[in-house]
């Protein structure tokens, strides 16, 4: 189970991060499209053993069996590329929920913020509001964000209650 701090700290590695999750998205679904194309082309031929030179029972592995290799390299590899995907695809899904249920300011906090990465001082000059104002719209915006990723448990732990 996280703890209060544990949430934030997530919460604020996702918001630090979420233009970078966007764009392993974009690259990993071309990655993903490449190896599907690629495995369309990959046609392995049989082979009898008693055609290949010495019986077929040699310690090197003949082109059909590289080929059935490969091919078997590159389907593990594109299921783990498509879990990833998926993974990562939910992941940014949710804090673009998240960042969608803020109103303007709160939203242009987070960008200055997390986005621009801005200090308090530069943000309270943008704002026309104090650095210590700054400082608790940010944290406060971060709960928030926190408990619609998280949900209600980041409540309870923000909140501290039990």
């Amino acid at each position: 189970m996280f703890s209060h701090n544990d949430y934030l700290k997530l919460t604020k590695d996702y918001l630090r991060e979420y233009e970078t999750y966007k764009a392993a998205v974009k690259a990993i679904t071309q990655a993903v499209c490449d190896l599907r194309r690629g495995l369309a082309g990959q046609t392995i031929k049989t082979v009898r053993y008693d055609d290949v030179p010495g019986g077929g029972g040699g310690a090197g592995l003949n082109s059909v069996e590289q080929a059935a290799e490969t091919r078997i390299y590159d389907e593990d590899r594109l299921a783990a590329l498509e879990q990833e995907l998926e993974r990562l695809k939910m992941q940014v899904q949710r804090i673009g929920f998240a960042l969608a249920a803020l109103e303007g300011e709160e939203m242009t906090i987070v960008e200055m913020f997390y986005f621009q990465r801005l200090g308090y001082a530069v943000m309270a000059t943008r704002i026309h509001a104090s650095e210590r104002t700054c400082r608790r719209r940010v944290h406060d915006v971060t709960q928030k964000i926190a408990l619609l990723i998280f949900g209600i448990r980041t409540k309870e732990k923000v909140m501290f209650l039990k």
